[in-house]
């Protein structure tokens, strides 16, 4: 029985012991497979047909390794998948039950356990798996309610739950229960952004002091603009908890269902047990200067058509549209600013130079398109075509290189160790070149999709260039068809590089 017929699916369970970490359940589980294997089937699975789920995610979309067996599975070679027990393939929702049901059906695979086997080719082998799975989802659903009123009800008390604790404080445990110390490194640089804002200094003027005195966010380089705004306005720092800032919510979208989060304007704000940082005079001082600039703002409609789209090829930070005036009037041409101009050194550029290099680079997009449209694509499907035979010969010479490997083991050339290491470098470079061919193969742009894109770039043109269109409406419609624009500048002048969708 060839060794390449039977792959482990690992994962760990909400059912699994908290007190034991994803490591530790995945390598106890992989043992009572492995033992499994060596009694059942003579050998033992591997490496490189071991699938460990390292990340949690409650469908299987949001699970990579999962959906990788589910690649393997393809290959007529694979004959089952051994796991620790059903519910590990997925506790999801009746559409990822049915997902992986009609996977496993449809491509005569098994699935195995240390109980019992499962057929799907049998109506009652996929009856009990069936029954399984939606036990599992009804588990899952139980296990998250009974979670939720317990986290609500720990809020409730003035624990404070959350993974990390904000900038000015640490996480501490009193009489076994989650809360906040001040961490007084922390602390005082909290302290003087609320001076700071209440004496009249935006944003961006408080990271520049920030700067100016050395203080450090814990995760990036910098302090951004958005990062002050948020500890400025978080109840957190007068000695408050917030719950349900954010919800939620579920979408369709390219029919699939996605999920997003939403703010929530009606949050609750329950008194913490952690000691205040600010006092709520300043605190709510400073709210009022918050409010009153937001009115301002909501005052001005969308001014820059490329919102969003426009980014700095040297930081990554958006570019925004930064306009001068003097009593609702334009006194000096506006420009092109970094948002991140106060670390990054890449020049402003005026709006007019910035449309037109724009309006030159989707030309020649442009152009591009109608000499494939006219040469009726042949120029790429050679191309393509010429990329799947490169990419089968990567394949080819890869099983050439995972034969030398195994030959170097049996003649005792390669330890274990090394032979894993090789091998995980190997398994990882098929993973990619299998990915990128079927790609590859099941992608071949045709005449009609260039034409389409052709005509949907000929309109984003000719609405760029039309006055009497407003900044709104062109930046929707151009979120259709660009995905980003590079902005670069330097000495030898500007240069402008735009990716379509």
């Amino acid at each position: 029985m060839s060794q390449q017929e039977y792959i482990i699916y690992l994962r760990k369970s909400r059912s699994d012991n908290p007190n034991e970490t994803v490591e530790e359940v995945l390598e106890r589980h992989e043992r009572q497979l492995q033992e499994y294997a060596a009694k059942t089937f003579g050998y033992r699975i591997s490496e490189e047909n071991i699938y460990r789920e390292v990340v949690s995610g409650e469908t299987i979309d949001d699970r990579p390794q999962i959906n990788a067996v589910f690649k393997r599975m393809e290959n007529k070679n694979i004959k089952g998948v051994l796991v620790i027990e059903p519910q590990r393939l997925t506790r999801g929702d009746l559409l990822d039950c049915g997902t992986v049901v009609h996977l496993f059906r449809y491509s005569n695979t098994l699935i195995v356990t240390p109980t019992k086997t499962y057929n799907l080719e049998d109506k009652f082998d996929r009856k009990f798996f069936e029954m399984e799975l939606t036990r599992g989802n009804d588990y899952l659903e139980y296990t998250k309610e009974i979670l939720q009123r317990g986290r609500k009800a720990s809020i409730n008390e003035g624990n404070y739950i959350s993974a990390s604790a904000p900038y000015g404080y640490t996480k501490v445990k009193v009489n076994k229960k989650p809360t906040l110390a001040i961490n007084e490194k922390e602390a005082k640089y909290v302290r003087l952004m609320y001076q700071w804002r209440l004496s009249g200094m935006g944003f961006i003027a408080i990271c520049r002091k920030l700067e100016e005195l050395g203080a450090k966010p814990r995760r990036t380089e910098h302090f951004g603009n958005t990062v002050i705004a948020n500890m400025l306005s978080n109840e957190l720092y007068i000695g408050k908890i917030r719950s349900n800032i954010s919800t939620s919510i579920k979408e369709i979208k390219n029919g699939k269902v996605v999920k997003k989060r939403s703010p929530n304007e009606n949050y609750n704000v329950i008194e913490g047990k952690h000691e205040a940082i600010i006092d709520e005079e300043t605190f709510y001082k400073v709210q009022a200067i918050n409010t009153q600039e937001s009115r301002c703002r909501e005052k001005y409609e969308l001014v820059n058509p490329f919102a969003a789209l426009i980014k700095c090829k040297c930081c990554g930070q958006s570019i925004m549209l930064k306009r001068y005036l003097r009593n609702g009037v334009e006194f000096k041409s506006s420009r092109y600013v970094c948002k991140n101009s106060f670390y990054c050194n890449t020049p402003s550029c005026t709006k007019n130079v910035i449309t037109g290099t724009i309006l030159k680079a989707l030309k020649e997009h442009l152009n591009d398109f109608k000499v494939k449209i006219d040469n009726n694509n042949k120029d790429v499907i050679m191309s393509q075509k010429s990329i799947i035979n490169g990419l089968k010969k990567d394949l080819e010479r890869l099983e050439s290189k995972q034969e030398e490997l195994y030959n170097f083991l049996e003649d005792g050339i390669y330890s274990k160790d090394i032979f894993r290491i090789r091998n995980d470098k190997l398994a990882k470079e098929r993973t990619r070149l299998e990915e990128a061919l079927k790609k590859a193969e099941a992608y071949i742009p045709t005449v009609e999709e260039f034409q389409a894109k052709y005509n949907n770039l000929h309109n984003a043109i000719e609405m760029i260039e039309d006055n009497s269109i407003d900044a709104q409406t062109k930046n929707t419609f151009l979120k259709n068809v660009i995905k980003v624009i590079w902005y670069e500048k330097d000495e030898s002048g500007i240069k402008i590089e735009i990716e379509l969708k």
